[in-house]
Parts: structure tokens; sequence; C-alpha cells
């Protein structure tokens, strides 16, 4: 991912569905700050960064883990959820990602 500007991070922001409030709790970057970087303004390396690691984590905690279930609109919960993610919490996304659904054997209505 690369947000080399504010148009690409609202894009991103708008894709995942991650408001500004819920990105300030999970970066620690004020909301103020993201809104005038999307709006033509700058940011520092450090808090583009950070930026874009939480983006990156929420994309593939959604993928993987909570394909419906994570309201990205409640900031306390994505930071819980992005916070598990960083501590290695949820084993191995990948093979969790991977793996089919299960059916169950019979289907009766």
């Amino acid at each position: 991912m690369n947000l080399c500007t504010g148009h690409r991070l609202r894009q991103e922001r708008e894709r995942l569905g991650v408001a500004l409030l819920p990105l300030e709790v999970i970066t620690g970057v004020a909301r103020w700050k993201v809104s005038v970087f999307e709006n033509g303004g700058r940011l520092t390396n450090d808090e583009i960064s950070r930026i874009e690691a939480a983006l990156r984590a929420v994309d593939r905690i959604q993928s993987a883990i909570f394909p419906a279930r994570l309201d990205s609109r409640d900031g306390i919960a994505l930071k819980a959820a992005v916070d598990a993610f960083y501590q290695g919490r949820f084993g191995d996304i990948e093979r969790m990602a991977a793996r089919p659904p299960e059916n169950p054997d019979v289907i009766s209505f």
C-alpha cells in the first residue's frame, strides 16, 4: 500500500469503511491532520507509515477473520482487533483465510 497522496489515503479509507475517528484511535494521528492531508496538506513520514500499517492490518483482518462482523465505524472495537492482530493473537491468518467453510453433511429446511 502506497499512500503517497491524500487522495489515495481517502480511497483506501473509504474502501475499508474506516472513518476519521476510528483511524485516529488506531494510529494516534489527529483526524484533522488526516483531513488536511487528504485535501492536499502534509503529514510526517512516521504518521503516514502508521496509517499505512493500520489500514493494511484492517484490510487483512476484514478479509481473513471478520469478513462481515467488524464494524469499521466503531473505533474501540477496531483498535482492539488491530491490537490483537499486532500481538499475534489471531494465529496464522493466511491459513485460516484459505480454509474452506465447514458445511453440514445434510441440509434440512
